[in-house]
């Protein structure tokens, strides 16, 4: 063991936590799982979340699970339905 503890090298450091406080996020694919979990984490201290998905309904239900989580005025929840799959198309030509 006194071998090991010489050769240990701690690879992982700790970085500062990043805020956003006074920020906007813009979460695309909200509707899903993943858009779904970081809406509720970003909802906690952002100031502003945009949430995009190509389907409607369930951006107004996860508007109203944040707003029932955290309150109506806790932050600004913007939705809007667009589908982004041929922006990639637009890029290129």
């Amino acid at each position: 063991v006194p071998i090991l503890s010489r050769l240990y090298v701690p690879f992982v450091r700790k970085q500062k936590r990043i805020s956003f406080e006074n920020d906007t996020v813009l979460i695309t694919g909200a509707g899903g799982c993943l858009g779904r979990a970081l809406a509720f984490e970003f909802a906690r201290e952002a100031r502003c979340i945009a949430l995009l998905d190509c389907q409607k309904k369930p951006l107004d239900d996860l508007k109203q699970s944040l707003q029932q989580t955290y309150g109506k005025d806790h932050c600004r929840i913007y939705t809007y339905r667009c589908d982004l799959r041929f922006v990639v198309f637009i890029i290129i030509y």
